[in-house]
């Protein structure tokens, strides 16, 4: 298999409404439909694998046949259907008409046209048209029976085209539930009828007349109950019988589908007071209850298995009146147990607009949402987070210190009930550059009422243009005269009162403005000379501010109070220029609305050049780039593209997710993501998903990225991308890998679950067999492995196949599964150290009893050394505590081991591992050392065990990997490592200068060595620091969670007031503090501690730490 061939994956998804979502039969995707297409997605996982076809086709069937699945996509108004192939995402036929069904086994679809009332029958094995009929066509009712409608409804055989049996219609509008899986569909009709008819002769079994109107009915899937939905917002549940039905319960509720839990109870899953709630229907208890859905529900449905439940909620839909409509995403959630298990929604706004300054170097992403983002061309950072508000485009001022973004409708607080009101009203926002801060709002006056009583309330005398009358409204309505503003000495052309009315403005031809108190008349302040007319006024009386507006384009923000000229801004002169075209010297470049592409011609031949096609969705600007061939546009796909037009091809793409992630893409894979974008991308092989870890290592080159960014601006400092070059190196050089392997096309070995389709998600046996296959057919196999939860099962190395010398192998694995949850990978390494891509396998485990966890505990701590001068004086109480603690926590379901002093020797602690090996797969571990952490002269790191020879560590000392290998291959797949001594992170030799013993010149530190850094560095970061801020830990390693007191290159401490290890007492604090905390948590908590109590000095850190496997640790 070659590289190549993985697809990245992104995380976008529908920007319109949902109509419908279907699962596949297996429940392993989710296909949802909306305006804009129809989307497939992962179930387990919520990626967004492929849109399966374009806009306003709308998902029509889904059935598995000989030939795999099958999918119908149709297009209402183009009377077009398309038939898929599922797997491959190829499209197999494309048939005329407004509607289509595929037959219960895949092997028949039949179309449907409104226009010409004929159906048509297709095998889909040979794609040939089997026969057509007039008709209007209602569906299958079995794989070889067709029912149709003419003047009665027809039951249709398949092979012969024949009608088996006919039905004669009741009067006014029906609609049929054909049923699928039970022997009988249902027919209602305007007369409050249900009637059941048997599939194979079409007999009538039961008829039911109800006094009040309904809107549906639901059965369950083996037809034992059903229910109706009465317009009063009522409900009615029966047991059905031959002959009667029974009445089970009436409900204020609509009434959503029929389930079956475990035990094979049926529960009712209904919407009641804005609640989705789960009832069993025998002993009416409540399983769950889910409350949100106060506007309803705008679609459901539920997995064949019934394990799956995707809920689409309403929202409101529209800026300006209460309209209410589906979302433009979906929630997954367990349909036995109510849990929330993901969500389906695009990660990416809507792009508005993209804005580069002239000195090219900052980049201004505009949303119509209530966040737009901010870069620094300098390095590609993401600057800002700006609080926009329906903001549609922005620009520079000329200076560069300010971003001005406009906006096309404000939320107005009108002070109703209601609250704010969405107006259509233009805005512009100042921002700072360098801080982010928003420095005011030019908005227009609130309402044409308001403008009017403010004119009424200051004006121009009539006679003396110079003098300005303060008038004022008597308790008839009558406006008079009160004061006069006396002071300018050429005419008053310009007035404005403030809202609250105490402040007044003038502006004259004299060059000046003056702001008077509207009280008294007093000028508080002169502001001359002016450059330019005042055309606007604004004042802002919480901060005691105004604005001037200037006919130049100059804004001029005053402080009233002291007062003082804030700032002055000087926006560029507006350039003229045609809808959707831009030009320069050598191009023009011209928006294809339609085709959502951007055509580049020759600007004085007009001579097509390019056609720039990446953009999936409108394009809403392009501008070009100043003092290059480069052009960057915009679109509603969310992506920011720069364009080299001399080659038209895409040079750079940047995306942001979720508003705060960015990422910036190469069309050659590379990319430059922070940690937490990086963890929102993955890889695609067809229809599979693969982590984004395994490929993170080739494609996470921020030194490659910030280069095409230093071309665009000419702005990268040459010294940043060589330091992001050699931490690159630095990570490749830890994970031990050869970067010869990353050439164009090389071959990696293919490792496959063969049973996984035969593989159920829901699982109720703790063993499961794996049937593996694996194949390389350029290098032997040299060891293969498995993981769950990111812990692997076989040890850190696997299971070694090397002396088989084969190219292949075939195995079958019992698993173990763990409680809840379990994602199962499987890969195999040849012996050029390439290893295969793990494609996750998810399963639920749900044993049928409860299964009892346990902790085990073990503590090593030294007090006395048997060498002088290095004793401590709190590691035997920080083990002691942590024990007392966690037995409170744990109880009888804790096993404590430890070792102290004397007998902390290599082999007592080595032989620890006898114990763990009769751990469960359920249980935890956590291992806690507290004493001396050394380096030795290859600064390999040791804890100091009682014997250690301290000036030759090596000696009878315990190395690090002989502490972390007695969690390596351990059943238990929740284990953490706590380490409190010195130089317990990761250690960077590359760094290091030197090193100098000291006698203890600090007292409590736990360790004797001192580390002196280089001092040559990137700013304020080496690139080993630059290594752990830009990228993911992706070396899994024994799948064990490490956190240690200190930095390799920093000391851990005891302090006499705690009375222990300052990390051992941050842990001990949260156990007293918390009833709860998870590995992520803990981690978290205690290093923002310790560094509070050691003001810096001493900062834990972890290794290893897994992503998705966070278990509690009490």
């Amino acid at each position: 298999m070659l590289a190549q061939q993985l697809e990245l994956g992104l995380p976008l998804g529908h920007k319109s409404p949902i109509s419908f979502t279907e699962f596949s039969d297996d429940g392993q995707y989710i296909i949802s439909s909306a305006y804009d297409g129809t989307y497939l997605w992962e179930t387990y996982t919520g990626r967004f694998i492929k849109k399966l076809d374009g806009e306003q086709y709308r998902f029509q069937d889904l059935q598995t046949s000989e030939r795999g699945k099958l999918l119908l996509t149709v297009h209402h108004r183009k009377n077009s259907i398309h038939l898929w192939d599922f797997d491959k995402g190829q499209l197999l036929k494309t048939f005329k008409g407004t509607s289509a069904y595929l037959s219960p086994d895949g092997q028949w679809v039949a179309t449907y046209s409104n226009y010409y009332g004929i159906t048509q029958i297709w095998d889909t094995g040979t794609l040939s048209k089997k026969g057509e009929l007039k008709g209007y066509l209602k569906g299958f009712v079995d794989q070889e029976t067709l029912l149709m409608k003419l003047e009665q409804y027809q039951a249709i055989d398949i092979k012969t085209l024949k009608a088996k049996y006919q039905i004669e219609p009741a009067q006014g509008r029906q609609y049929i539930q054909l049923l699928k899986n039970l022997d009988f569909f249902a027919i209602i009709n305007d007369e409050s009828s249900v009637l059941l008819y048997r599939k194979t002769d079409g007999a009538l079994l039961q008829k039911h007349t109800f006094q009040h109107q309904f809107h549906d009915v639901t059965f369950d899937k083996e037809g034992a109950y059903w229910g109706i939905n009465f317009e009063n917002d009522s409900s009615k549940i029966f047991l059905r019988k031959k002959t009667k039905n029974k009445l089970l319960k009436t409900d204020q509720s609509t009434l959503l589908d029929f389930l079956k839990d475990k035990k094979g109870n049926t529960m009712a899953l209904q919407l009641k007071d804005g609640n989705l709630v789960a009832q069993l229907i025998d002993s009416g208890k409540e399983v769950y209850r889910i409350n949100g859905f106060d506007e309803g529900l705008c679609g459901f449905r539920v997995s064949a298995d019934q394990n799956y439940l995707s809920v689409v909620d309403c929202a409101s839909i529209n800026d300006y009146v209460a309209e209410i409509g589906a979302n433009n995403g979906f929630l997954l959630l367990n349909a036995q147990s109510g849990q929330f298990i993901n969500a389906f929604f695009s990660s990416v706004d809507e792009l508005m607009s993209c804005t580069l300054s002239e000195d090219r170097k900052y980049l201004s992403n505009i949303t119509h949402s209530y966040a737009s983002t901010f870069f620094d061309l300098t390095n590609g950072q993401l600057k800002h987070v700006l609080k926009t508000e329906y903001a549609v485009t922005s620009e520079f001022t000329n200076d560069h210190k300010y971003l001005i973004t406009y906006s096309d409708q404000r939320a107005i607080d009108t002070g109703s009930d209601l609250g704010a009101e969405i107006l259509n009203q233009d805005s512009q926002w100042v921002w700072d550059i360098e801080t982010g801060d928003l420095m005011y709002i030019k908005d227009v006056k609130y309402s044409n009422s308001y403008g009017q009583a403010m004119f009424d309330l200051i004006e121009v005398d009539y006679d003396d243009r110079k003098i300005v009358h303060l008038n004022k409204e008597d308790d008839n309505g009558w406006v008079t005269p009160y004061m006069d503003l006396i002071g300018h000495t050429d005419t008053v052309y310009f007035t404005e009162l403030s809202k609250d009315q105490k402040i007044a403005i003038t502006a004259s031809l004299d060059q000046t403005a003056k702001v008077w108190d509207a009280i008294t008349g007093k000028m508080l302040c002169d502001i001359t000379p002016l450059p330019s007319k005042v055309k606007h006024a604004q004042f802002f009386q919480k901060k005691n501010q105004l604005l001037l507006v200037l006919e130049n384009e100059q804004q001029m923000l005053w402080d009233l109070t002291i007062p003082k000229q804030l700032m002055t801004i000087t926006l560029p002169p507006k350039k003229e220029r045609k809808s959707g075209e831009i030009s320069n010297q050598q191009y023009k470049v011209v928006n294809d609305y339609d085709q959502n592409i951007l055509n580049v011609y020759v600007s004085s031949t007009n001579q097509l050049l390019h056609k720039l096609t990446e953009h999936q969705d409108l394009i809403t600007s392009f501008q070009f780039i100043n003092n290059t061939h480069y052009l960057v546009s915009s679109s509603y796909d969310g992506s920011t593209i720069f364009w080299d037009l001399k080659t038209g091809k895409p040079i750079l793409k940047q995306l942001v997710f979720e508003q705060k992630y960015p990422v910036w893409l190469l069309p050659n894979g590379y990319y430059m993501a922070t940690k937490a974008s990086a963890q929102r991308l993955f890889y695609k092989k067809g229809i599979q998903t693969v982590g984004f870890e395994q490929l993170d290592v080739k494609y996470n080159r921020p030194d490659k990225v910030l280069a095409i960014i230093d071309q665009i601006s000419g702005a990268v400092d040459s010294t940043m991308i060589k330091a992001y070059r050699k931490a690159w190196e630095k990570r490749i050089k830890k994970l031990d890998i050869d970067t010869a392997s990353f050439d164009t096309g090389f071959s990696i070995p293919e490792c496959t679950i063969e049973n996984r389709n035969g593989i159920a998600y829901e699982q109720t046996k703790g063993e499961l067999l794996l049937e593996i296959k694996a194949v390389d057919s350029l290098y032997y196999l040299d060891r293969y492995n498995v993981w769950i939860n990111e812990v692997p099962v076989f040890g850190e190395k696997g299971i070694s196949i090397r002396k088989n010398k084969t190219h292949s192998i075939a195995k079958t694995i019992a698993l173990k599964l763990s409680k809840g949850s379990n994602k199962i990978e499987v890969s195999v390494t040849n012996n050029n150290g390439i290893e295969s891509y793990r494609f996750p396998l998810n399963v639920n485990y749900t044993p049928k009893k409860t299964l009892d966890e346990k902790l085990f505990f073990v503590g090593i701590g030294v007090d006395h050394y048997q060498e002088k001068g290095y004793d401590l004086q709190y590691s035997v109480k920080d083990i002691r505590d942590l024990s007392r603690q966690l037995k409170i926590k744990y109880g009888d379901k804790i096993v404590i081991d430890t070792l102290f002093d004397q007998n902390v020797t290599v082999d007592n602690i080595l032989q620890l591992k006898e114990r763990l090996k009769n751990t469960s797969v359920d249980d935890k571990v956590l291992i806690s050392f507290s004493g001396h952490g050394l380096l030795s002269e290859d600064l390999d790191y040791y804890l100091a065990t009682y014997n250690v020879n301290f000036e030759q560590p090596q000696e009878q000392g315990l190395p690090y990997e002989e502490l972390e290998f007695l969690l390596d291959g351990i059943p238990s797949r929740k284990k953490l490592l706590l380490i409190d001594a010195c130089h317990s992170g990761e250690v960077d030799k590359d760094e290091i200068a030197s090193i100098r013993k000291v006698q203890n010149e600090k007292e409590g530190l736990k360790g004797l060595i001192v580390i002196m850094n280089k001092k040559t560095k990137v700013g304020l970061k080496n690139s080993f620091e630059l290594m752990k801020e830009l990228f993911n830990n992706i070396d899994r390693s024994t799948g064990t969670t490490v956190i240690s007191a200190a930095a390799g290159t920093q000391f851990a401490q005891e302090r006499g007031d705690l009375r222990n290890g300052v990390f051992t007492y941050c842990i001990l604090n949260q156990m007293m503090n918390k009833e709860t905390i998870t590995v992520s948590e803990l981690k978290k908590a205690v290093s923002q501690q310790v560094q509070e109590i050691t003001n810096g000095l001493q900062q834990p850190t972890s290794r290893n730490e897994t992503i998705e496997n966070n278990w509690k640790v009490w």
